[in-house]
């Protein structure tokens, strides 16, 4: 009998409808159903080490919400805080948050009860524990994320120029990350119990008020077609702070994307993770891994330029509603100023592939450091791990003044070097596990 242990289990978490629906400038309000929303664990154990891993369908959370969850699953299944990684998959059209942000308040009755419903789903996942075999592949998809970034001919760098700057469009910024990672776990009966998948791309193509998974939905459902309804997936969404599906030389000739091209998005990566899944490379055992390291980032302050701005801004009743809203969190900020981040980087290994866990918004260029600095043959980098502390943007886009990078409360506030630290910190602690 193997020694590996896999379990898996999930709860729908849609909510109410007329909750806050967080990720824009304006105010949603939960209108309806367009698919569900998922919580999903899965709970690996070799001998004595243990490790749970959830995603949940949800824009992103404070790193209380994760500690709560942590917390909760030590008592229960006693598994330590550095073993659980709890990710968003930055759905923006999911449920309210624990936090007061652009156009949303704080909602504690329902972050209770998806903490709950999240809670369940990982200890069932414990106790359904049996015997798998581990396979590991990695593929790519192209044509469905694009760097959203780009240098226009004038030197300036703008994000999702297409529509604004069409005869502008030099290129963007940087290269992305199209890789896609999947781990699949069967059991002795030839069951797919779980699989993780990592790719990188913002869940922002439905838009509207109903609530919807969007593309990973429907790559849930495919895979779930494939492999069977209670076959678990848990989506690791990657570096995606700089990554969208928009095509910014696509929409600059005038073409635009249809209302179901986040289905289009989900069957197209399904299909390549199924490709992957034709060539993955099986074993009956591997070692599991955990730590975490969490270090101090300074955050930014409002310059006094800003706060004339926000002065004016509020002055003005022709302003327009972007402007407000950031004058209003420039002029928090500096009546409440906060001068530091805690910026946890999460280290789970599962044999020979490592996850690392990094809190916010980070650009693709973080991820590919990281995985090119790496001690592992195999890597998956996942945003919005255990928390958020916004976006972290690194050079040029942030002299350049990108959208990503003006300062606010929970939307952006640290230095470039933070992207930095988390590379130095992801190796440090793959380096420990090696030594």
């Amino acid at each position: 009998m193997s020694r590996f242990l896999c379990g898996a289990a999930e709860r729908v978490v849609t909510p109410a409808l007329g909750l806050d629906i967080p990720g824009y400038f304006s105010v949603r309000k939960g209108s309806g159903v367009k698919s569900d929303l998922y919580s999903q664990a899965v709970v690996l154990q070799r001998g004595e080490e243990l490790l749970v891993i959830i995603s949940i369908d949800i824009l992103d959370f404070q790193a209380s919400f994760a500690k709560e969850i942590r917390r909760r699953l030590g008592e229960r299944i006693g598994v330590p805080a550095k073993s659980v990684m709890v990710v968003a998959t930055h759905a923006h059209t999911g449920q309210p948050t624990n936090y007061t942000g652009f156009c949303v308040k704080k909602n504690t009755k329902a972050m209770a009860r998806l903490a709950d419903l999240t809670v369940e789903a990982a200890v069932e996942a414990y106790e359904s524990r049996r015997p798998v075999r581990i396979g590991w592949g990695v593929g790519e998809q192209k044509g469905i994320s694009f760097n959203r970034n780009f240098y226009l001919k004038d030197g300036r760098i703008m994000t999702n120029p297409g529509k604004r700057f069409p005869n502008e469009l030099v290129g963007p910024i940087s290269e992305i990350d199209q890789s896609v990672g999947v781990i699949r776990f069967d059991d002795e009966s030839g069951k797919t119990v779980a699989q993780i998948v990592n790719f990188a791309c913002h869940p922002d193509v439905v838009g509207g008020s109903e609530y919807c998974a969007d593309y990973v939905g429907e790559l849930r459902r495919v895979l779930k077609g494939h492999f069977g309804s209670d076959s678990v997936l848990v989506y690791l969404n990657g570096c995606a702070g700089n990554i969208n599906h928009i095509d910014a030389f696509y929409v600059a000739k005038g073409n635009r994307y249809p209302r179901d091209h986040y289905v289009v998005m989900g069957e197209t990566l399904a299909r390549e993770v199924l490709r992957i899944h034709s060539e993955l490379e099986w074993k009956d055992d591997a070692e599991l891994v955990s730590d975490s390291k969490v270090f101090r980032a300074p955050r930014r302050q409002p310059s006094q330029e800003q706060l004339k701005k926000a002065a004016e801004a509020l002055a003005d009743e022709n302003a327009t509603e972007s402007d407000r809203i950031y004058a209003l969190e420039w002029t928090h900020l500096a009546k409440h100023p906060k001068t530091f981040e805690n910026v946890e980087v999460q280290l789970l290994a599962i044999g020979d592939c490592a996850l690392v866990g990094l809190p916010g918004e980070i650009f693709s260029d973080t991820g590919l450091a990281i995985k090119a600095c790496s001690l592992y043959p195999m890597n998956m980098v996942a945003q919005l791990a255990n928390g958020t502390v916004g976006y972290v943007v690194t050079e040029p886009g942030f002299t350049g003044g990108i959208y990503e990078s003006i300062l606010s409360r929970y939307n952006s506030s640290l230095y470039p070097d933070a992207a930095d630290r988390m590379v130095r910190v992801a190796h440090s602690l793959m380096k420990k596990q090696k030594d």
